[in-house]
């Protein structure tokens, strides 16, 4: 940290206590009122410095070991990975000489950044992390949070008044939390991975994915139809169910998949290669309202559910999906849509017609203009004969 930024610390301090810095540099006024540091100044620059010095100075390491849990909640989420990522590389043991408190109930609104920040980088965290979150159902617990926290969020955006959402209570948190932990632990045990192995894959507006080696696990909300046609351009699951709450709600919709490549290079994703997969599903008689590039990938095996290495028969009922399959199953390689929702039978009377996507109104338009095509041709042929 260059003495521009540690200076730039001291005149805010300034702003706030009168200081008694004759004779003194910088970083002794810093250290002699880091409390007032920390309760005051920038914490962007704070937890830089902080991070920085505790390398060099064994001061600054006692400090943020005794204050590790202060720290943690004053430091930015955004900057809170570079901070433990240096503590958990240089001083593993203040990691873990505080992993009580990184593995207990009241940090679990920072669990995920505090996880993904000291995780992979020092063999023995790992071993203490995995130990204790085999344990317990922590793991599983921050995991609900986060997608409670997301509901809320995305419910604020689209201005749902507090009144009119479903509250959780603890019991059914814990409940979901349960069901997770088995399903996780199956799947660590399934592909030989611990839990310093799942890493985040990203969101989507009410769901999150995260990857379990060639597993993903969705924990998203309630599904606009949970129960839909099968079909052979669907991920096939390998569990999919809602969980429903003490009122009968749904609560949230669990979903496990093989792993897919979500990354299609631009160049194949052409107009014309989304209207041929559309109209794939549109030749069974089923429409998908929102089908776009972002809800397909390629598959990384073929589009068969297996455990083990071994092919696994899963009644199609059993995680939502209406109809055996009877068709020749994808290949590796080939596109899939693993966002299975809004898709729909064509004669169903519950279609959303006013959620279809304005991409997926000139799919279905261009459908039936070709459907129009062939009707008069084979009119004008029958007319010939």
């Amino acid at each position: 940290m260059d003495e521009a930024q540690i200076e730039s610390i001291v005149d805010e301090l300034r702003y706030y206590i009168d200081l008694d810095s004759e004779e003194k540099s910088n970083r002794e006024i810093i250290l002699e009122h880091i409390d007032e540091v920390i309760e005051y100044c920038d914490r962007y620059l704070v937890s830089e410095f902080l991070a920085k010095e505790a390398v060099y100075d064994p001061d600054y390491e006692k400090y943020i070991s005794e204050h590790l849990e202060e720290l943690v909640n004053y430091i930015p989420v955004y900057n809170l990975s570079s901070f433990l990522g240096v503590l958990a590389e240089y001083f593993p043991d203040t990691i873990m000489d505080n992993m009580a408190y990184i593995i207990s109930e009241k940090n679990i609104p920072n669990f995920w950044s505090v996880f993904v920040s000291i995780k992979g980088r020092n063999e023995d965290i790992d071993k203490v992390l995995n130990v204790r979150l085999h344990n317990s159902n922590y793991f599983e617990s921050s995991l609900v949070f986060q997608f409670i926290e997301k509901q809320q969020i995305e419910n604020s955006h689209k201005y749902v008044l507090k009144s009119e959402r479903n509250e959780n209570t603890d019991e059914e948190k814990e409940d979901l939390a349960n069901l997770l932990k088995n399903i996780i632990e199956k799947t660590l045990q399934e592909t030989r991975k611990d839990y310093t192995d799942i890493e985040f894959e990203g969101d989507g507006v009410f769901s999150m994915v995260y990857i379990i080696g060639d597993k993903a696990l969705k924990i998203g909300s309630e599904l606009h139809e949970f129960n839909i046609p099968n079909h052979r351009r669907l991920l096939q699951p390998l569990y999919r169910k809602n969980y429903l709450s003490k009122a009968g709600t749904v609560f949230g919709c669990i979903q496990l998949f093989p792993k897919t490549d979500t990354y299609i290079p631009i160049e194949d994703k052409t107009d014309e290669n989304l209207y041929q997969i559309y109209k794939d599903f549109r030749k069974d008689k089923i429409i998908p309202i929102d089908i776009k590039w972002e809800n397909l990938s390629k598959l990384l095996s073929d589009n068969i559910p297996t455990w083990n290495g071994r092919r696994l028969h899963i009644s199609p009922e059993s995680v939502g999906l209406d109809g055996e399959k009877r068709w020749v199953p994808l290949k590796k390689g080939e596109i899939v849509m693993h966002d299975l929702d809004m898709v729909y039978r064509e004669n169903d009377p519950n279609i959303p017609w006013e959620k279809m996507s304005d991409d997926c109104k000139r799919l279905e338009e261009k459908y039936e203009e070709e459907l129009r095509s062939k009707d008069n041709k084979d009119l004008d042929d029958k007319d010939a004969r």
